[in-house]
């Protein structure tokens, strides 16, 4: 009763070395036993479980700065532009984050196609430096998940071997995947560069663009999987984060994890790229649509132009030439000469209204008498036909 009591240790009591260093040596294998197992868990740990990376970069968007005061719009009441300017935001996350980037990415670097080198427990990923690359049939069935073991015999040749039970093959007619019940075995060599036809799988291995030491993988097993691009995408959808550094920011922090550092620089930077080509893209899409209607309508003016300029060229050698400025001058006398005869017209008319009136105003019967009177002086009958004869002036030029 009295050893339990000593045993046990309260906050406000000092702890007592000595009996617990007794207890530790009356059970001292226990205690090495323990630190053994623990040790050796921590050493299989370490050797086994492969470490994880992460890798950012950081991507700007709408430099020109009207977005750059986003996050007001989480403080100030009303203003629906920022609202809808800070909506913009979260569409380029959704871009960047999207399926259709990523598996554009995916399909560029050939993310589908993993490489290793060793046997377990040492078998590990590689990438970036290997002998050999996979070049997929994307329209031709692949074989998805199972191991493909590649033996280099030379230079120029190597041997496939395959075996495998309970795979999925893909159809890429209506873009699904099926579960074979069967086993395959596979083993035949090939010449780099050369395709490699199956009923379950089409690829071309071939060697890398870069130079490569084979026997920097002496004694190692190579081998390569195919996966569905679909699944490394959906994969890579939630291993990224995507989030802006600052709330009054438009500066996007894209954050990925992965085994190999290089894989995951890469895929970064690849993922940025294509994000931006696809904006300029879609910018000069809209560019060439314009310059299209601009060059059309051009050409429609050309033609015009044209068939104006045939007709002309037509119409002289026609012998229908004309001279304009002959032509004017003939216009002009024709027109000053019809104004003569018009005004010649204006003053006949006015001279014979007004002998008219001199006529009517003369009684010829008491003109007569008046002659008998007064002798021939006065207005005369023969005076009044010598005026309907001849008009007292002329305007001929």
């Amino acid at each position: 009763m009295r050893s339990n009591k000593d045993t046990i240790i309260s906050a406000q009591q000092e702890v007592n070395l000595k009996l617990f260093l007794h207890k530790v040596f009356i059970n001292k294998k226990l205690f090495l036993i323990s630190i053994g197992m623990a040790l050796l868990l921590a050493v299989l740990y370490i050797a086994m479980t492969t470490p994880e990376y992460e890798v950012s970069t950081s991507i700007l968007i709408d430099p020109s700065g009207s977005n750059r005061m986003l996050g007001e719009s989480q403080y100030v009441e009303g203003g629906v532009g920022l609202i809808e300017m800070e909506k913009n935001l979260y569409n380029e996350i959704g871009i960047i984050k999207s399926f259709s980037l990523i598996n554009q990415t995916v399909e560029d670097l050939g993310l589908d196609v993993t490489y290793y080198a060793g046997s377990w427990p040492k078998k590990r990923e590689q990438y970036g430096y290997f002998p050999f690359k996979v070049a997929l049939q994307r329209d031709m069935p692949q074989l998805f998940n199972v191991p493909f073991k590649v033996e280099i015999l030379s230079n120029r040749k190597y041997k496939l071997t395959l075996d495998a039970s309970n795979f999925e093959v893909s159809n890429p007619r209506n873009g699904t995947t099926h579960e074979v019940q069967r086993s395959i075995q596979f083993s035949q060599e090939y010449a780099f560069g050369e395709e490699v036809i199956n009923e379950y799988f089409n690829f071309i291995l071939d060697t890398p663009n870069y130079s490569t030491n084979t026997d920097d993988f002496k004694g190692e097993e190579l081998s390569f999987v195919i996966h569905s691009s679909e699944d490394i995408t959906k994969g890579l959808m939630g291993d990224l984060e995507v989030d802006n550094i600052d709330i009054q920011a438009s500066i996007f922090r894209i954050v990925s994890e992965g085994t190999i550092v290089a894989k995951e620089v890469a895929f970064l930077n690849k993922l940025t790229e294509n994000y931006i080509n696809n904006k300029l893209n879609a910018r000069n899409d809209i560019a060439t649509t314009k310059e299209s209607f601009i060059r059309n309508q051009l050409a429609i003016i050309t033609d015009s132009l044209l068939n104006s300029e045939l007709s002309l060229e037509g119409f002289k050698k026609g012998g229908n030439v004309i001279d304009l400025s002959a032509t004017a001058t003939s216009a002009m006398n024709r027109t000053q000469r019809l104004q003569m005869s018009i005004a010649k017209l204006r003053l006949d008319i006015q001279y014979y209204n007004d002998m008219i009136q001199y006529v009517d105003s003369c009684q010829l019967n008491d003109l007569f008498r008046w002659k008998q009177e007064r002798g021939s002086t006065g207005c005369t009958n023969r005076s009044i036909t010598r005026s309907f004869q001849q008009p007292p002036y002329s305007l001929e030029p």
